[in-house]
């Protein structure tokens, strides 16, 4: 009797203690949230730093090295450490590399995490038909929340590909206004109104007073950039590219045809080399230009008086006047418009061969809103290359050894700080022309190259073979320009228009 009674004490007992242990349990896993709900603890909490292991990361962008960089990317690398366990080994290629370095190595899928890309370098949708990079939507969604909250909803659709999200924009001016800068103390000599400057035909009128009174000034900054000078023209000229600028296919902005022709096939096209041409005859640009693929250092010396800017903005001769440490001045030279080319302009992608595609979207949400590590990359360490004269304005210190002048490469540039001679009104006048700009007739329209990938790799070879002597005049426009015309018609530049054509058509019906 008494056993049998100890053993239903114990069982009791047992049987209680499950029930506490149970009800302490439940008490540690869950809250009371501030409206009354049960929440599981650790329930929609970010990850811990801790919870995320250490891993090492690459990233390679068009830019001229700079003599301090290792001393701001080890900077940089203590907040990644701290914030979200990692390193990233930066690489910057000098602009006239850049190209080829990229395509060495997507060809032989080497190992790496991020790349810049666009549709005028390192082409966007080529490398995406070619697999080089990978769908981000769901990283987008789980690790890109800052990226999504600052980029307007609406210029994600000049990203996608067959509905996926390839390339995460850098968010700047995203209209396209074809421009030309001039170095000020020049305009001031020769009391020159540089707002009229704003024709090839005006232009050149100043050019010839440069040449003719300044003998150790190089009138333009037209040089080898990547066949670039035709295309900082483009809208200057009427027209918006369908697969990438230096792909034969474009339409006309106020076509409502829809046509899809030739550009390099075009009189616009010829026109603008003959004047190149006779250019280089006069003297209006340099010699050697052929050989020079970076102007920036010259530039920098105050050797160059003129130049075509990359795209006309708001705040751009405080920008450019910053970056150079003397006063410049823009003019624009086009009507503004928003197409599809100007929002892939400048993009980051995530490489098919990344180990850690999750922590590579962790470091481009950061450079997205951290304020600091953004304008770190962009401008350098405080007190070393720049000083700040404001909660969000700085100067730029003389002689700086930190001076990329890429902000547009690295993340959102609403994020940096403003620069003398600019103002928050630089940034809400920028989001003007962004939301108000004419909108491209093919605007959302992405081109899709497999269909014709070995058209567009055979055409791009003959164009990379002519352009560049074109480009900068450096050739007589009527015995080259029907050499190349007759290559890129062998090489299938028709079969290509006709594939844009059809997915244009295609496209429309969607509309």
């Amino acid at each position: 009797m008494r056993k049998r009674i100890f053993v239903l004490v114990i069982t009791v007992l047992m049987i209680t203690s499950t029930m506490v242990g149970c009800g302490n349990k439940d008490k540690k896993e869950t809250s009371n949230t501030e409206n009354g709900n049960q929440q599981t603890a650790g329930e929609n909490e970010p990850k811990k730093e801790k919870e995320l292991e250490f891993v090492e990361l690459s990233w390679y962008y068009p830019g001229s090295p700079q003599s301090e960089q290792d001393v701001v990317f080890a900077e940089i690398n203590k907040l990644l450490k701290e914030k979200i366990n990692t390193k990233v080994n930066f690489h910057p290629v000098d602009w006239g590399s850049f190209e080829e370095k990229m395509k060495v190595k997507i060809g032989a899928s080497e190992e790496f995490d991020i790349c810049f890309t666009a549709n005028w370098m390192n082409n966007y949708q080529k490398n995406v038909s070619q697999e080089a990079f990978i769908a981000i939507d769901d990283l987008l969604n789980e690790y890109g929340s800052n990226i999504l909250k600052g980029i307007p909803e609406k210029f994600w659709g000049a990203t996608k590909i067959k509905g996926e999200i390839y390339g995460i924009p850098n968010y700047q001016i995203s209209t396209m206004t074809n421009g030309f800068w001039f170095k000020k103390d020049l305009i001031d000599k020769y009391k020159v109104d540089y707002k009229e400057l704003n024709t090839l035909d005006k232009w050149e009128v100043y050019l010839k007073t440069i040449k003719e009174n300044e003998p150790q000034i190089i009138p333009t900054a037209i040089c080898a950039e990547s066949g670039s000078n035709w295309g900082r023209m483009l809208v200057n000229y009427g027209f918006d590219e369908v697969g990438g600028r230096n792909i034969p296919g474009v339409v006309r902005l106020t076509d409502n045809s829809y046509k899809v022709i030739n550009q390099f096939a075009s009189d616009e096209f010829k026109s603008f080399v003959s004047k190149m041409h006779d250019w280089y005859e006069k003297g209006y640009i340099r010699d050697d230009a052929l050989a020079i693929q970076d102007p920036k250092g010259d530039i920098e010396a105050g050797k160059i008086a003129s130049g075509m800017g990359g795209n006309y903005k708001p705040g751009a001769d405080a920008e450019m006047s910053a970056s150079y440490g003397e006063e410049y001045v823009n003019v624009k030279a086009s009507e503004s418009y928003l197409l599809t080319s100007s929002i892939i302009a400048t993009l980051n992608a995530i490489s098919r061969t990344s180990k850690n595609p999750e922590r590579a979207m962790m470091v481009l949400d950061l450079m997205n809103s951290d304020k600091e590590i953004y304008n770190m990359l962009c401008y350098g360490i405080e007190g070393t290359h720049y000083n700040k004269t404001g909660d969000n304005s700085i100067e730029i210190v003389e002689d700086s050894k930190y001076k990329p002048n890429t902000n547009w490469i690295f993340g959102n540039t609403f994020n940096a700080y403003l620069l003398p001679g600019q103002s928050q009104q630089t940034f809400d006048d920028t989001q003007a022309f962004n939301m108000n700009s004419e909108a491209s007739p093919i605007l959302g329209f992405v081109f899709n190259q497999e269909p014709v990938s070995m058209q567009i790799a055979q055409c791009t070879t003959v164009v990379d073979e002519f352009i560049l002597s074109l480009d900068t005049g450096t050739v007589v426009p009527d015995e080259y320009l029907p050499k190349f015309l007759d290559k890129l018609e062998k090489a299938g530049s028709q079969k290509i228009i006709d594939e844009m054509q059809k997915q244009v058509d295609e496209w429309l019906k969607t509309k």
